[in-house]
Parts: structure tokens; C-alpha cells; sequence
């Protein structure tokens, strides 16, 4: 057993030097763990041990010296990862730089001062991987307040030359930085209150003195926000009036009271608008008064807030706002510096009010002035005075300046010495002058002058007498001014007046309200009112009800907006009849270009209008039936879907077409076929609702739009109406018609948006009611166009599928199961579509069975395959071939005669045919078939049941029909493995086979299990893929000379 042991100790040499060494040992012991001896080695470390003493001296040194030059020493390696950490700073607290290790510095919030992408500035800094001096970097601490350093660093490289990171030394730099930023902020706020004194200056408005001065509060002072609050004594909500800075919205919308009784009111606001002095909140955040308002500060930042009083004329009238991004921004000095620029605002509103004041009652002045000066201006062009001689002594006013001294020579003369004309008569002029010696005022008095050019005025004059304070008569005094245009115009207006009158249009001019002034006489002759009548009244009195409100918003927005409004107006004659009027309405405006009244003009179009009408009727109706056309359903039809589309309604369309109608014209003549249309139109018409649109699109197809349904059910009610009306008979001439239709049917949105899509649809639904067996309904739905598209593409191609070679005929071999040798072979048609490929019978046999044409498809089948079958046992393969035969053609009267002539012409012997038909077309005419599957018997043609088990055989037919077998249906086969029902009826049709003496073929055989089963339980013959899939000729042909070495069954 052997113990190991290292131990390192000092030795002293036999020369006395000490030396260090390191032993490396194990004890060696025998069974009874008694200790043989040791064995191991010693090493000399005494220079390793050197070595380590001084690097331990050379660290102390250097935390003695960084401690001397810094406050932290740092370490981090080639990813800039801090790596180790020293110094004072970290002897005191280890915790608070432990988490630092193993992380870069901008992953730690150390972010350099001033820069806007932090991460990008340290690693520029280190890049190059040069030194680096003297970076000034901070990071946030718990309590909120920053802790500012001053970092330097140099590059680390091993002996090799490789960087493996940086190392440096720090200093806390908070108190120098924090110094550096009070002077700044400092200087800012000096700068703030020069730049809210210059606007002080040049402020026009308190509400422009609000917002002058907070700019230049955020801009200069840099604040987060600042704002004005003003407060509504009735009213203890404060509203911001003015705003700047960031969150200038949110400070906008947020609830600010002055109550203190309110949780609102009890911030910097509300306190400093109560007591008003500063109110300071240094520390926002953690400020239980700035509750209601914390989330949105801390939002935008804000560590510190501060509302100052404003006043006016000595009352608080509401505060300044400042919010800072700094905890304490507002010291005592700060404060001093806000509150002085507060009152600064101050002194600006009450000079702002008092110049306002002294503005207001200048204006006042100067607009009394005015209007004693606008009131003689406009009551007159001049005023005059006389003696008591009735001589003139004064003239005055804008008519007397613009004279050019012709009014100063009538001073001192008499009106009768002027040369005035009176248009009084003498006896007037007698009148008047016994006003004057009664010393009488007169009123606008007539009187003509002619002017040194000889030109004549006519003026109006009006005087007052002039009484001194004993009642002593002294003269007259009045007024005069120049009606000479005023005449001028009004013989104008008499010239217009008459010819307004004898004018042939009409014509109305009403007030701005629309109050009718003036009708001519051709107003009264269109309408049928009397002048009398119409005045005083409005032009809604014209109206017909046809035109909507948006054309009379329209006109009252042309001619208020001074433009000139043309159109046709449909109205309504006093006797109750419309007329077209083709009408121009003007706007009249003053000398300011003010509107002051409208004047219209119109011409009766109403002949025009019939005649267009009638014309429109004959474009958008059918002529035979009167009902719309295509052209007129389609525009009412996209009109309904505007208007179901704002209304969140239905549209049902409707597409109709007779059956058999071509039957009526070829028969009876197009005389009785036209008047079976209209008789059709007049009993379409009555089974629909009054806002619904019956239409006919051509021949025998018509249309039925129906608005504004609520329901499918709806529809289906009217469609069912319609078909209700067709059963009774029509008379016709000395005829009586019974008739049908098909309707096919498409709603809107559910069917489609456009009116093209919707009649398209309703087309194809009304396809498949005749599909239907006719004289039905049917709702369009989704898959319907696309399969009507594939089936009448089918059809059309069916029609001449034969005569271009588009038939094909595959081959599946059927084997007896016990021998495993190939019995007979079994035709399958498949048609070779050139757009759709190769098609099963599935797709396109019901098509033929409709069109009939199956029966010259099925007469190919089985020619193709009689002739094919020939071949092979021409080669020698004796097989039987197996062909399918229609419903249809199976019921063709030929049928017999067709079967004889094939094998006539082919040369097939009949026993090697055996026809296919299936169980149901068999049991619908049960004496029809016994006695052709008795004639075929004779022939010698062996038939066949296929899909034996899904109709309905009676066994006593099954004894009486001729047939050789019995072709168990493949949904049978395919899950007798597994479903015991599936497994009983197998085995009962193998049963039944055996009794009636019937061959079995099971088809659809897939898998050994189900062949193995069939064969256990006496199944004579199989068919399916797992023997062989169905082959084009020459791969069957290939097949059946493969059988010789390949065998059919697995």
C-alpha cells in the first residue's frame, strides 16, 4: 500500500546558505500497514520562491503608489472585459465592484460624458489599443445621484508582443464635476434672465410675453419643460396658457388645481398660487405632493420641479413652471434667479395693461371723431349756413373741397341769385318760401345748377332755421348733396325695368335671404303666379320635390361664393304641372362687392326635355315589352350596390330564362312568341315589388333586380311566386301556352361586388335549375362558376372529342384466382382532353349520357375493343373482353341490332363478349331487360352485373335474368380485411354466385390479404392494381407476352 505527500520548507545548506525546496513523496507499507520505507524526490524552488517575494513586493509598492495617484486600479482583458479590480476605493466596499468583473464597461452603466451612443465611443476609444488619458465617464447609483471619475488606461502586451487587454487608474471627479456644473447652471440662469428681459422688451401681448419667455427659459436654461399656469378665480383648475419643451402635450392635459383640498391641487402649483412664494420640489420623483403626477415626470425625466408665483397688479394670478432633469437643480441661488425673472413677468403685464388701457380710450377718441364725421359725411355732401336774409355765409364738407372755390362764390348771394332752377312748381315754390317766412324746416328740396362746362347737377337740399338764445330768427342752416347720379341710375332702372318686362325669358331677383322683389312679366306667364302672388315669397315656391337637397346646397355654395350658377331646373307651375326651365342664377353685389341680391334668368326647355326623354326611354327600354334593357337594368343595378354598400344591405339578382320557348316560336310563328313575351313581362312585373327592376336582356332571357333585401328567404319567396305564376296557363291569340321557367339567383356581397359578376353568376345558378330538370330556382354558389365553366367546356368539346381521335381505350387483365391464368380483359374508356388531360369516365360520362352523345362514344368502345380483342387472339391469346354499356344506350331501340352488326363486322366470337351493366340501370325496367338479355343470350353474347351489391336485385330476377356474372363492387373488396359487415357480404354474394351457377369477379383487388381471403372463400376471378394496374394497348399487349415467364398473381 502506498500513501502520497508534497510539502514545500526551507533548508540551510552545509555552506549555511538557506535554499527553499519542494518534496514529492509516498510511504510504502507491507500487509500489516506497517511502513517499509519512503521514496520520492526533492526539488530546489529557491528562486521561484525569489521570485514570488518580490513580485509581492513590487505589488505593494504599486498599490501603495496607486493608492497615492488614484482612487481605483482596474485590469481588463482582450475583450475589454473588466477582469480585476484595486485601490481604496475597492478595499472599503468589495460588493460594489464585484459585480463589475467579467463585464465590459458600457454593460454596467459606465458612460462617457457628453456622448450620444456610449457603447460606439468605447470601442472607438480602445481600438486602436493606444493609450488612452483623463476620459471623463459617470454612472447612475442607487439613490439617483451620479458618480462622475476621471479614467485613464494604457495597453497590455505579453512578451511576445500580443495585446491582452488594458489596465489604468481612475478618480472620483464627483465634486469637481458637480462645482463645474453649479457655475454652468449658474451661468445659464444669467443668461435665461438677460434673454426673458430682451423679450420682455419686444413682447406684444401677455400671450406672447408667456411664450417668448418659456423658450427662452428650455433654450437657455436647459430645462426638460417649462409652462405658465394661469388660474380663473371662479374656476380652481389651473390652464396652461403657454408651453415649451419636451412633453409639452402631456404637461397641456394634465389636471392642475389650486385646492388644496384636492390631491391635484396639492403640488408646486397649487402651493405656490395659495401662499405666494416659490414652491420646490428637488426631489420629484420621491415627492409624495407630485403624486397625481409621477408616472408622466418619470416619463419625461423629470427629477426636479419648481413653481414660482406670477402676479399682477400685486395678485396671483397663476405660476411659472420649470422642470429639470437633475435631483436638487434648485438651490437657494437658482430659486433667487427664477423668482427675480417671475417678477420681471410681472412688471411686464401690469406696463402691458396700462398701455392697453391707454390704447383702448385713444381709440375711443379717435373713433367718437370718426363717427361724428362719418355720420356728416354720409348724411350729406355739404353743409350751409344763411343769414337772416336767407344769404349764404358758410360752406363746409368733401363736396365744398373737391369745388375748387365754386361754392365760395355763392357766399353773400341769395338761392334765387345762384341761378338755381327749382323743379317746384309756382305754386310749390309759393309753399315753400311761406316755410321759410315761418321760419320752417324743409326737407329735400329739388333744385338744378348749371356748372361753368355747362354741365347740369341736381341736388337735394335740406335747412333747419337758426334761433340764437333770446329766440331771435338769425338764418338757416343744412345740408345739400348731388342726386345727380341718382337720377341718371334711375332713369337707367326705368330703361331695364322695360326691357326686363318685355323680355321673353323669365326673370326673378330676390334678396341675399332669398326673398323675391321682382318677377317680370314672362315669370308670371311660365308659372301662373301673379306678380302680387310672388313677391315677399320665396323661389321655393317653384319647387317640384324631384331635385335632392345636395343640389341645392350646390347652388346656395356657387352664388354665396359670387360665382354664376347654370342649370336645368325642374319645377313646378302653380296649377301643379312640371316644366324644365333652363336657369342661370347671378349674384348682384354692391360698390363694396358686397352680395346683396341674385337675379335668374330662365328658358322653358320643356319640349326639348320631352323630346330627350323620350329619346332615353327608346336607348335604356325593350322595344316589345317596354320593360328596361340590359343597358338601364346594369346602371340601376350599380346604383343599388351603392347604395346597399353605405347601408349594409342585400341585392338580389335574378336570371330567368323560359324553357322550351324556342319550341313556341318555331311552332306558332314569332307573332304569338312576341306576345307571349309581353303577357310574360306584364305577370313578371306583378310579382315583384314597386322599387324592384324587371328587364329583359334578349330573346327569352330576362332579368329582376331586387333592392334593399333582408333575407335570403326573401328572395326565395318572390322566386317561388314567379314559378307559382308561370303554372297557369297563358292565352295567346286563340292559343293556350303552358310555359316554365328557370331561375337562377345571386346576392350581393355574398356572390360578388360588380354588377357584371353578380349577372354572370346568376346565369351560371340559372344553368344548374335547368341542369335541375327546369322550371326550378337555384342560388348561386361558390364552386358553381367554376364547375359550369368546366362542364360547358366539356360539353362543347364532347361534341367533337370522337371525330378527332380524343378517345383512348386502357386494359385491366381479370385472372382466375386459382390457376392464376388470364380469363378476359376489361375495356376502360378514358378521353385524352388537350387542356385538361387524361379524364376518367366519372368526369365526363354524365355529360354524354345528356347530350346522347354516349351512344356513337359507346358504339366506339365497343368496336375498338372487339377489333383490339381479335388481334390478340390472332396472336394467340384466347381472351374474353369485357365492355361497359350505358343506361342510355342499353334503352336505345338499336341496341340489338348495333351489338349483331360489331360482331359481324369485328369477326368476334360472341362468347368471347360479355357486356357490363350496372345493377340499378338493370331493375329499373326489369321486363324490358329479361327480354334483351334473353335476345343477347341467343346471340351468344355473355353479360354481366357490375357493381353487384349496391342496388337492389330481386333474387327472383336474378334467376330470370340471363347474365353469366356477378361483379362484386370494389367498396366491398376493399375493406374485407378489416370490416366484418363488408366480409358477410362478400361471402353471401360468393354463396348466391355458386347457387345460381354465376361466375365471380371481385374488382378493386389491392392487397394479398384480400386476394387470399377471395380465394379461401371460392371467388373465381380477380381485377385490381395489385395484378395489374389498367394499360394503354401496347403495354397490355407487352403484359400478356411477359405472362409466359411472368405470372399474373404475386
Amino acid at each position: 500500500m502506498r500513501r502520497s505527500f508534497q510539502i514545500t520548507y526551507r533548508i540551510i545548506t552545509a555552506a549555511g546558505a538557506p535554499r527553499w525546496v519542494w518534496e514529492q513523496g509516498r510511504g510504502v507499507y507491507d500487509a500489516d500497514q506497517r511502513l517499509r520505507h519512503v521514496e520520492g524526490f526533492i526539488v530546489d524552488i529557491t528562486e521561484r520562491k525569489e521570485m514570488e517575494e518580490r513580485l509581492r513586493e513590487n505589488e505593494e509598492r504599486f498599490r501603495s503608489f496607486s493608492n497615492m495617484s488614484s482612487d481605483w486600479y482596474w485590469e481588463g482583458d482582450i475583450d475589454f472585459r473588466f477582469t480585476r479590480f484595486g485601490g481604496r476605493y475597492v478595499e472599503r466596499d468589495q460588493s460594489v465592484y464585484r459585480h463589475f468583473v467579467g463585464k465590459r464597461a458600457w454593460e454596467v452603466d459606465l458612460t462617457i460624458d457628453g456622448v450620444s451612443d456610449n457603447e460606439q465611443a468605447q470601442r472607438a476609444l480602445t481600438a486602436e489599443k493606444k493609450p488612452f488619458y483623463d476620459v471623463v465617464m459617470f454612472t447612475t447609483l442607487q439613490d439617483g445621484s451620479r458618480l462622475y471619475m476621471s479614467a485613464s488606461g494604457e495597453p497590455r502586451f505579453d512578451r511576445h508582443g500580443q495585446f491582452i487587454g488594458y489596465h489604468g487608474v481612475t478618480e472620483n471627479i464627483t465634486k469637481r464635476k458637480l462645482a463645474e456644473q453649479y457655475i454652468l447652471r449658474l451661468g445659464r440662469m444669467y443668461a435665461v434672465l438677460s434673454a426673458t428681459n430682451e423679450a420682455i422688451l419686444h413682447a406684444q401681448s401677455p400671450e406672447d410675453l408667456y411664450q417668448k419667455v418659456c423658450d427662452a427659459a428650455v433654450h437657455g436654461g436647459k430645462f426638460i419643460l417649462t409652462g405658465i399656469a394661469l388660474v380663473d378665480p371662479d374656476v380652481p383648475w389651473a390652464k396652461m396658457v403657454a408651453l415649451t419643451g419636451a412633453g409639452s402635450e402631456e404637461l397641456r392635459a394634465a389636471r392642475i388645481s389650486v385646492d388644496g383640498a384636492c390631491a391635484e391641487g396639492q403640488g408646486t402649483v397649487g402651493e405656490a398660487y395659495r401662499s405666494g412664494r416659490p414652491c420646490i420640489s428637488n426631489d420629484y420623483l420621491n415627492d409624495a405632493r407630485m403624486q397625481p403626477w409621477r408616472e408622466k415626470g418619470k416619463a419625461l425625466g423629470v427629477a426636479a420641479a419648481a413653481a414660482i408665483p406670477l402676479l399682477q397688479s400685486g395678485r396671483a394670478i397663476g405660476a411659472w413652471l420649470f422642470y429639470s432633469g437633475e435631483v436638487g437643480a434648485f438651490d437657494d441661488e437658482i430659486v433667487k434667479l427664477l423668482t427675480r425673472m417671475t417678477e420681471n413677468v410681472s412688471f411686464a403685464l401690469d406696463n402691458i395693461a396700462r398701455e392697453r388701457e391707454q390704447q383702448l380710450a385713444a381709440q375711443a377718441l379717435r373713433e367718437s371723431e370718426a363717427r361724428f364725421k362719418s355720420l356728416t359725411e354720409l348724411s350729406s355732401d355739404w353743409y350751409w349756413e344763411q343769414d337772416a336774409q336767407y344769404r349764404f355765409t358758410r360752406f363746409d364738407g368733401r363736396y365744398v373741397e373737391r369745388s375748387r372755390g365754386a361754392f365760395e362764390r355763392l357766399v353773400g348771394s341769395r338761392p334765387w341769385e345762384c341761378g338755381l332752377d327749382s323743379e317746384l312748381g309756382q305754386d310749390d315754390e309759393k309753399s315753400h318760401r311761406r316755410v321759410l317766412e315761418q321760419r320752417q324746416p324743409f326737407r329735400n328740396a329739388v333744385v338744378h345748377a348749371k356748372l361753368a362746362n355747362g354741365e347740369r347737377i341736381c341736388m337735394s337740399i335740406s335747412g333747419t332755421p337758426i334761433f340764437d338764445a333770446q329766440g331771435k330768427f338769425m338764418g338757416y342752416r343744412g345740408t345739400g348733396r348731388d342726386i345727380t347720379a341718382r337720377m341718371q341710375a334711375e332713369a337707367e332702372m326705368l330703361k331695364l325695368s322695360s326691357a326686363m318686362e318685355q323680355t321673353a325669358d323669365s326673370v326673378m331677383i330676390t334678396d341675399r335671404a332669398g326673398v323675391i322683389e321682382y318677377v317680370n312679366a314672362a315669370f308670371e306667364r311660365t308659372t301662373g303666379y301673379t306678380r302680387a302672388e310672388a313677391l315677399g315669397r320665396k323661389p321655393n315656391l317653384l319647387k317640384s320635390g324631384v331635385h335632392g337637397v345636395s343640389f341645392y346646397d350646390k347652388l346656395w355654395r356657387t352664388v354665396l361664393a359670387g360665382d354664376i350658377f347654370r342649370d336645368v331646373f325642374i319645377s313646378r307651375q302653380k296649377n301643379g304641372a312640371l316644366y324644365h326651365e333652363e336657369k342661370t342664377i347671378s349674384p348682384l353685389r354692391d360698390e363694396r362687392g358686397n352680395i346683396t341680391h341674385f337675379i335668374s334668368t330662365g328658358k322653358d326647355i320643356t319640349e326639348r326635355m320631352q323630346a330627350q326623354e323620350r329619346l332615353q326611354h327608346i336607348a335604356h327600354h325593350d322595344a316589345l315589352t317596354g320593360l328596361p334593357n340590359r343597358v338601364l337594368l346594369l346602371d340601376r343595378l350599380d346604383q343599388a350596390l351603392a347604395r346597399a354598400h353605405w347601408q349594409n344591405r342585400v341585392v338580389g339578382v335574378m336570371f330567368l330564362d323560359l324553357d322550351r320557348f324556342k319550341n313556341v316560336n318555331d311552332t306558332l310563328g314569332h307573332d304569338v312568341g312576341d306576345g307571349l313575351l309581353k303577357a310574360m313581362a306584364a305577370r313578371l312585373q306583378g310579382c315583384v315589388r314597386e322599387r324592384d327592376s324587371v328587364a329583359r336582356l334578349g330573346g327569352d332571357e330576362f332579368a329582376i333586380l331586387l333592392e334593399d333585401v333582408a333575407h335570403a328567404e326573401d328572395i326565395s319567396g318572390i322566386a317561388g311566386k314567379i314559378l307559382g305564376a308561370f303554372a297557369t296557363p297563358f292565352s295567346i291569340q286563340t292559343h293556350e301556352l303552358f310555359i316554365t321557367t328557370s331561375i337562377g339567383i345571386s346576392m350581393y356581397p355574398t356572390d360578388g361586388t360588380s354588377s357584371a359578376t353578380l349577372l354572370k353568376n346568376a346565369d351560371a345558378a340559372m344553368y344548374r335549375a335547368k341542369d335541375l330538370g327546369k322550371n326550378n330556382y337555384q342560388f348561386y354558389s361558390a364552386d358553381l362558376s367554376t364547375a359550369a365553366f368546366e362542364r360547358l367546356t366539356l360539353e362543347t368539346s364532347l361534341r367533337r372529342a370522337l371525330e378527332r381521335g380524343e378517345f383512348v381505350l386502357h386494359y385491366q387483365p381479370q385472372v382466375d384466382i386459382n390457376s392464376g391464368q388470364i380469363i378476359g380483359i376489361e375495356a376502360l374508356l378514358r378521353w385524352q382532353h388537350p387542356d385538361f388531360g387524361l379524364l376518367a369516365p366519372t368526369q365526363f360520362i354524365a355529360i354524354a349520357e345528356e347530350t346522347g352523345a354516349i351512344v356513337p362514344i359507346g358504339e366506339w368502345v365497343a368496336r375498338s375493343a372487339m377489333l383490339q380483342t381479335m388481334r390478340w387472339r390472332k396472336a394467340g391469346f384466347p381472351l374474353r373482353i369485357a365492355v361497359n354499356v350505358s343506361s342510355r344506350q342499353f334503352n336505345e331501340p338499336s341496341f340489338l341490332e348495333s351489338i349483331a352488326f360489331l360482331l359481324e363486322e369485328t369477326g368476334l366470337p360472341a362468347d368471347a363478349l360479355e357486356l357490363e351493366i350496372t345493377e340499378s340501370v338493370i331493375m329499373k325496367n326489369a321486363d324490358v331487360t329479361i327480354e334483351r338479355l334473353h335476345a343477347l343470350h341467343a346471340m351468344g353474347v355473355r353479360f354481366a352485373i357490375d357493381d353487384f351489391g349496391t342496388g337492389y336485385s330481386s333474387l327472383s330476377y336474378l334467376r330470370r335474368f340471363a347474365i353469366h356474372t356477378l361483379k362484386v363492387d370494389k367498396s366491398f373488396v376493399r375493406d374485407i380485411v378489416e370490416d366484418g359487415d363488408d366480409v358477410e357480404i362478400v361471402k353471401t354474394i360468393i354463396m348466391m354466385a355458386r347457387g345460381l351457377r354465376l361466375s365471380v369477379v371481385a374488382e378493386g383487388v389491392e392487397t394479398r390479404e384480400q386476394l387470399m381471403f377471395l380465394k379461401s372463400h371460392g371467388c373465381h376471378l380477380a381485377q385490381g392494381h395489385l395484378i395489374c394496374r389498367p394499360l394503354s394497348v401496347e403495354r397490355m399487349t407487352e403484359r400478356l407476352h411477359q405472362a409466359r415467364t411472368l405470372p399474373w398473381l404475386p
